[in-house]
């Protein structure tokens, strides 16, 4: 978060090393970031071209002292050729201005094609809930077409990733169950499940509380305030959703999985307090995911947990209720800062992690935030790629400002959506 009073001063006395801050918007320059140290000698030339006369720089976070005011020059005049003597030569330079535009236009175009695809399975569904007993026929394709388009995402020949869209897409009933699948179907190809079995499990992971139509609102959550009469009602929408499952056609095994989506390892759970190898592997794997999604984005007003702390929550405290090495594989795939978290960076930066890279649980994609306000998406950095950048702790919304706690909320409960694992596209 920049400080406003940090120091001003004339652009020709900085020198790389020199950590600044820039007061445009980052669309009016070239540059992946706000605020960043300046590491190359090409760097600091593009900056000087910038004509901005001035900027901010943070002397806690450079390397070096700016240079001593030029005698006799006129300010924002060139430099004399002994006083860029200290410039590096470039090496890892920044983007030009072409590149980097198109880089942030081919990232635009990737989100909004996952948000496109994220919202027709919205739809889906909502029909699919509509026509659930009056057309079953209807109702099946729209459940068909959520299931056959996720398996497609992941029968590539690239390795794909979860994306984390933007917020407010959707309303919680719908949105819960379509990310419920799309977990799903990214934890199902993880643990080498065929066709047919991640068929099943996401058909399942769409349906699982389709029968949750049939309570009264305020029965449609488990909460510590419902009585015991109120708990066993909430309860039946497993069974609810079982017999709109079998009104659908669906396979056995999707049926036996939606069964199964509140059941536990250790026996803890419902309707029939299965444990271990009675539990099916779909089971298994949709009760984790359902649990997971349930902490994060609890609906109603409740603003849930951060995606770090239910991961978190679910291995330290809840693990005996999960599959072992599902579990582990979901760790794996999630990352140890899952998509939607708001991480602090090494640099005191704040970024959203966008999505989770496979092989790098440490080091997620992750877009760097100058303005909890703004709307504008930034430029994504892998951090896997970023020698002096890290992530040091997640945040939680109780610790900062309302602008910054607003923000987390909304990244914690937006949607999910496969996508294509992209290259680094910029170095901070």
């Amino acid at each position: 978060m920049a400080d406003s009073t940090l120091p001003s001063i004339d652009v020709d006395r900085l020198r790389v090393g020199m950590f600044v801050v820039l007061d445009v918007g980052w669309q009016n320059h070239p540059f992946p970031f706000n605020s960043f140290k300046l590491r190359t000698g090409e760097q600091l030339n593009v900056l000087r071209s910038l004509n901005l006369g001035k900027v901010r720089y943070d002397p806690d976070r450079s390397d070096v002292a700016p240079l001593p005011p030029s005698s006799g020059r006129p300010e924002g005049s060139p430099l004399r050729a002994e006083s860029v003597a200290d410039i590096e030569p470039a090496k890892d330079s920044v983007a030009a201005e072409p590149v980097w535009r198109d880089l942030l236009a081919e990232q635009a175009a990737s989100l909004q094609r996952c948000e496109v695809r994220y919202q027709d399975a919205v739809d889906s569904y909502r029909l699919l809930s509509k026509k659930l007993m009056s057309e079953p026929g209807l109702a099946r394709e729209a459940a068909d077409k959520v299931v056959s388009g996720m398996l497609d995402e992941v029968r590539v020949d690239h390795e794909v990733s979860l994306r984390v869209l933007s917020d407010n897409l959707g309303e919680h009933g719908s949105s819960h169950s379509v990310n419920v699948a799309v977990l799903c179907v990214l934890l199902a190809q993880a643990c080498d499940f065929g066709d047919s079995a991640m068929s099943d499990v996401v058909r399942a992971a769409l349906l699982h509380d389709i029968g949750k139509q049939r309570l009264p609102s305020f029965l449609q959550r488990e909460t510590p305030a419902l009585n015991d009469f109120e708990r066993k009602t909430h309860r039946r929408h497993v069974e609810f959703s079982v017999e709109a499952a079998r009104h659908l056609g669906a396979p056995l095994a999707t049926v036996r999985a939606i069964e199964e989506h509140h059941e536990a390892m250790d026996g803890s759970g419902y309707p029939f307090g299965l444990r271990g190898e009675q539990i099916s592997p779909a089971g298994r794997l949709l009760a984790l995911i359902n649990r997971y999604e349930n902490l994060v984005s609890p609906g109603d007003k409740d603003p849930g947990m951060t995606p770090h702390d239910a991961l978190a929550y679910m291995y330290a405290r809840e693990r005996q209720r999960f599959d072992p090495r599902i579990m582990a594989l979901f760790v794996k795939m999630m990352g140890v800062y899952p998509p939607g978290s708001l991480v602090e960076l090494s640099d005191q930066r704040l970024a959203i992690v966008v999505s989770a890279l496979p092989g790098a649980a440490l080091s997620p994609r992750v877009m760097i935030v100058e303005d909890p306000k703004s709307t504008e998406h930034g430029l994504a950095v892998d951090l896997n790629e970023q020698v002096n950048l890290r992530v040091v702790r997640s945040l939680k919304a109780d610790e900062l400002d309302s602008d910054w706690a607003r923000l987390v909320r909304r990244t914690s409960r937006g949607g999910y959506y496969i996508d294509a694992v992209h290259s680094a596209a910029a170095s901070a």
